[in-house]
Formats: C-alpha cells, structure tokens, sequence
C-alpha cells in the first residue's frame, strides 16, 4: 500500500505517530506503550491512495481503536484523509472518534 502522509490535517499538538502506526499493529503496540506518558498523541493518516475496501476498514477501524482505548489522561486524536466513497466504506469509525479530510475539497 502506498501511503502519502501528507500531514497537519489535526490543528491539535501531540505527539505524531503516524509513520510507527504504519509500520503495522505489533511494532505500533511496542511504541505505544513506551509512550503512556505523553499527554497527547495523534495520527493523521492519508488514505487516498487505498483501493482495497477490506484494507480501507482495517486501518480506519484500527485508528479507531487508537483514539478509544487512550490512558487516563492523555489526549489521543486520529484524522483520516480520504475520499467521501472511501469514508462510507466504514462510516462508523468517523462517526465516533475519527475525524473525516474530504480529499475532493482540497
């Protein structure tokens, strides 16, 4: 998959994360955990190079997870970039948590 991390879509700081959750579910774990005491993490993903509607999913419902299961006390925000078709694709992780880029509006 190519990815085209484009970032700054969040105006928040924090901590980015992005390229280490790309890297793939364990090697994000081990780097996640080893920062439980950063106040605020974020991932600013761009996916609108993603054709695979199943790869689509995982990682939106990946980022997903990343922002519910956040520590006590730290902020964690995740933005994805990417196409209104590739959104309802799995609407649900931007309807809690995830904020939806619309790429066809830049």
């Amino acid at each position: 998959m190519k990815n085209g991390l484009e970032g700054n879509f969040l105006e928040n700081s924090g901590q980015d994360v992005t390229a280490e959750f790309m890297k793939g579910t364990r090697s994000f774990r081990i780097i996640e955990s080893s920062l439980l005491k950063e106040p605020s993490l974020k991932l600013e993903l761009d996916l609108t190079t993603v054709t695979d509607r199943m790869e689509f999913i995982l990682l939106a419902r990946r980022a997903k997870a990343f922002v519910d299961t956040k520590p006590s006390g730290q902020e964690r925000t995740a933005s994805i970039r990417c196409t209104k078709e590739q959104m309802w694709w799995d609407a649900n992780a931007f309807a809690s948590g995830v904020e939806w880029c619309d790429a066809e509006r830049e």
